[in-house]
């Protein structure tokens, strides 16, 4: 069973890529360094390459020249975690090992 994946679908012959097969990783993020933030956490200024969020393809179906605009968004919310209840867990000690000594001289 395929995964639900975003897919990029030709719009003459309705050819389907994924985006891997048109976008390549290092150009949808860029590379940013040297970051820098005010004391509220706001980025003021950074180095580096910005995101390429458009590429050209021509469909391998129907030769059609394609302008793709990936679209990128991020859901945020807050971690919840399961620490508030108390919980215990067995730990098995393992059987006693007895090392006998020996002399090597």
């Amino acid at each position: 069973m395929l995964k639900e994946l975003p897919i990029i679908t030709c719009p003459i012959c309705g050819t389907e890529y994924l985006p891997s097969e048109i976008f390549l990783p290092n150009d949808v993020f860029g590379k940013q360094y040297d970051i820098t933030k005010d004391d509220n956490g706001k980025i003021k200024f950074y180095l580096g390459d910005d995101p390429n969020l458009d590429e050209e393809f021509i469909c391998e179906c129907c030769n059609t020249k394609l302008n793709i605009t990936m679209k990128m968004s991020f859901d945020i919310k807050e971690f919840e975690d399961d620490f508030d209840e108390e919980y215990s867990v067995e730990i098995n000690k393992p059987k006693k090992i007895k090392l006998e000594e020996t002399n090597l001289f």
